[in-house]
């Protein structure tokens, strides 16, 4: 199976195509067309805000293959699958997630560096990543929102739900 380290895009294909549709201090467009033959081709679209990153993804490939993000960070994220399949491993969670076309899920973690192994020939996507410091900003103080350790969070009214935290 096929590996791509998402931090290294122009390592994997031969043909890319990037493009900066918009960029000021609120924030950027910027749009990628990527294809290797025998590997995969697709499409992405993110537009990057102080707090938040949007980004859409398309590819097309013959075969499952991986994508992994090396970079730890901690982040919350929405993900929203539209065609395909996805299966994600992450070094915090013991077990992997799954999720299917016309799914959506919304996770915190403290780590997401992780695998993300694509097993169909089409996929389709769409994340919103909050960053940490906009996530905090949005619940409150650290103590008293949804990112405060589980003993304090359990004890706040304003406890997010739908966020998990891992351990």
């Amino acid at each position: 199976m096929d590996k791509i380290d998402l931090n290294h895009w122009d390592r994997y294909f031969d043909t890319t195509e990037q493009k900066l549709v918009y960029n000021s201090d609120r924030y950027s467009h910027v749009t990628m067309k990527f294809a290797q033959a025998g590997l995969a081709t697709g499409e992405l679209n993110a537009i990057d805000t102080p707090g938040m990153l949007f980004t859409e993804m398309y590819l097309q490939a013959g075969q499952s293959f991986s994508l992994y993000d090396t970079v730890p960070k901690e982040a919350a994220e929405s993900v929203f699958v539209l065609r395909g399949n996805v299966e994600s491993r992450f070094c915090s969670m013991a077990a992997p997630l799954y999720f299917h076309s016309q799914q959506h899920n919304i996770q915190y973690n403290t780590n997401f560096s992780g695998e993300h192994v694509i097993h169909s020939p089409q996929f389709h996507a769409c994340t919103i990543t909050y960053h940490a410091d906009y996530l905090k900003s949005l619940t409150g103080t650290e103590q008293e929102g949804a990112v405060a350790p589980t003993s304090q969070r359990r004890s706040s009214r304003r406890d997010a739900r739908g966020i998990s935290r891992c351990p």
